[in-house]
Parts: structure tokens; sequence; C-alpha cells
């Protein structure tokens, strides 16, 4: 915005924004004054909205925000133990995604995409499906573009290799991203993950080389 860091409104505890759309909505959580857990949005002029959470649930966090308005986020047990994904609107307000057990959303798109894990992707077309591996056993979808592309990581190999950055193609099509180059006096790399993936297809995320303790972004 060209006036450096701004602090944003709180429900009356810690908050944190995790994800914002075009128009300057920000959405993420924030805990009350009785350290509740949140959704929250934050619109354009700073006002916070609470997001609620699902009947029955006590915490909750919301993770993404397309430019339609339409928010993604998770629900839960006040231990934020049993988890379910649910999508947020103004009108309509949070209601449940219909996913199998044990799957929870990651990432949605204005076009209907939505992504998550273990690694899979409802497409406006298809519906849900799993994500194919590199011939591993799993697989984590991070991040879906306008597209529907998809980038996450995948395993290498059957019996639980490394895992690649992955990124899949709309029609499903694993891609792997390999892994870093030698860094420095370090070795070559190992492992590596997605985060993101904007529309033109250039993906971020991290990776680890062979002697090095820490993570290495990448582009």
């Amino acid at each position: 915005s060209g006036s450096g860091m701004v602090a944003l409104a709180s429900l009356g505890g810690d908050a944190r924004a995790l994800a914002i759309d075009e128009s300057g909505r920000i959405v993420g959580w924030s805990e009350t004054t009785d350290r509740s857990h949140r959704a929250v949005m934050w619109e354009s002029d700073g006002s916070i909205v609470d997001l609620g959470t699902l009947p029955g649930d006590a915490w909750s966090e919301a993770a993404a925000i397309t430019d339609g308005g339409l928010v993604l986020g998770v629900s839960a047990d006040a231990d934020a133990i049993v988890r379910r994904s649910f999508q947020w609107d103004a009108v309509h307000g949070a209601s449940e995604l219909s996913l199998p057990d044990g799957f929870i959303a990651s990432d949605l798109n204005d076009a209907g995409w939505v992504v998550g894990n273990p690694g899979f992707a409802i497409d406006p077309a298809d519906g849900f499906h799993e994500l194919d591996t590199l011939g591993g056993g799993s697989a984590v979808a991070q991040a879906v573009n306008a597209t529907g592309a998809v980038a996450g990581s995948a395993d290498l190999g059957p019996n639980g290799g490394p895992a690649v950055a992955v990124l899949w193609d709309p029609s499903g099509v694993p891609l792997g991203l390999g892994t870093l180059p030698a860094v420095g006096p370090y070795g070559a790399g190992n492992t590596s993950g997605a985060y993101d993936v904007n529309a033109g297809g250039t993906v971020v995320g991290w990776g680890t080389v062979e002697g090095d303790s820490v993570s290495h972004a990448f582009v």
C-alpha cells in the first residue's frame, strides 16, 4: 500500500493474517478475550468480521479467500482435533464442505476448484478426485491457481522416499519439479515442496540440500 506495515485489529487476543484478495480483504484467525480461536476476515477498511464456526464447534480459522469473497476455512472442536472444512460467504455464512473423512481443504479459486490433503482436488467438471503421486504413497496439495494447476509435494517411490515439489496440471497429471542444485559449500538438494503457484505457472516453495541444516526458498 506504500504506507508500510499496519497492525490489524483483533477480537481481543493473538491474531494472524494468512491470505488476501485483490480488493484488500484479508482472512486468517484471531483469539478472543476468552482465548477462543476464530476465523476472521478483515475488510479493506480494516474492520474485522468474526466468521464463526460450524454448528457444534468452538474453534475455526480461515486459510484462503477468492476475489469473489468466498472464504475457505477449517472448523473444529475446542481442542482442534476433529476438523471439518467449510466455505463462508456474506450471504450464506459458513457451510461444511462435503469431503471424505480425514480430508481437509487448503485452497480454492474463483473457478470453483478446491484442493487439500491428503492430496485431492475438486474441479467443477469432474468433482472430487485424489491426486496422482510420483510413485509414492502420499501427496500434499497446498495451492491452486486460476486455471486449476495445483502446487504441492509428493513422495518419490513406493517405500516412502523423499518428498519433492510437484505441479499438477488441470487434468491432474503430476510434474515433479526436482530439488535445488548445490547451494554454496553444500551438496545437491534432497527434498523440496511447493507452497503456491500463480496464474502464469510460476511456483514458489522450499528445498533442502545435503549437509545444510536449514531450508532454502525457491522460485
